[in-house]
């Protein structure tokens, strides 16, 4: 009965891997679209928004300005936020923007940009892993068994 959950667990990882892993396939494939068809353009930290995390904390999102290539002016909230305050009021960042929306709009950064699929890549090949890895010792035991 034990080979049977230990098996179960093993292919529920694998399973929950792999999807991570698709997942994060088409968020790295979203941001290369994004990279490819965006405009960059310099923009100023008009705010800082405060918020509490869910463990209490106050978290810092920076609130960013900017002008598009017809000259109208967009504001949009990082979605990345943090404890200590990585911009201050009034200073200038490096925007892409999407070109037909842009309202679609990243401060350009590595973090900025690649922090989702980072986190599916990390995430999805531990638990694809633990699961593969679970699953062969498994059958290597039950092989042995068999002999």
């Amino acid at each position: 009965m034990t080979n049977i959950k230990a098996i179960l667990i093993g292919l529920l990882l694998f399973l929950i891997g792999s999807g991570l892993l698709v997942g994060d396939f088409y968020m790295i494939k979203s941001t290369y679209g994004f990279l490819k068809s965006s405009e960059k353009t310099e923009g100023v930290v008009t705010k800082l928004i405060s918020n509490r995390s869910s463990d209490g904390k106050i978290m810092y999102n920076p609130e960013i300005s900017f002008s598009d290539v017809s000259g109208k002016v967009i504001i949009f909230q990082s979605s990345l936020s943090s404890t200590i305050p990585d911009y201050a009021v009034g200073e200038k960042v490096s925007v892409l923007y999407d070109k037909t929306n842009p309202q679609k709009a990243k401060i350009n950064t590595f973090l900025q940009l690649w922090f989702g699929p980072m986190i599916m890549t990390v995430l999805g090949a531990v638990f694809f892993l633990i699961g593969l890895f679970t699953l062969l010792d498994k059958n290597r035991k039950t092989r042995l068994e068999i002999i």
